[in-house]
C-alpha cells in the first residue's frame, strides 16, 4: 500500500565571528586588547501535508452486507 502526502522542510544557519585587538603602546610598551564574539542562529521548519487513507465500514442494507466509505 501506499501512503498519501509529503513534507516540506527549509533549514537556515547563520554563523559570525567577529575579533577586536586595540594596541595600548602609546600609553604602556606591549600592552594590547583583544575582545571577541560569536553568534550562532538556527532555524527549522518542516511543513507536513497528507491525507487520510479511505476508510471502509460494513453496513446492511435489505439483509446484505456492502462495503460504504
Amino acid at each position: 500500500m501506499t501512503r498519501r502526502g509529503f513534507n516540506t522542510e527549509f533549514n537556515n544557519q547563520l554563523f559570525s565571528n567577529l575579533r577586536l585587538t586595540q594596541d595600548f603602546g602609546f600609553f604602556i610598551k606591549g600592552l594590547s586588547a583583544t575582545s571577541m564574539f560569536a553568534f550562532d542562529a538556527s532555524n527549522k521548519r518542516i511543513l507536513a501535508r497528507g491525507k487520510r487513507e479511505d476508510t471502509f465500514f460494513p453496513i446492511r442494507q435489505n439483509h446484505v452486507m456492502m462495503m460504504a466509505p
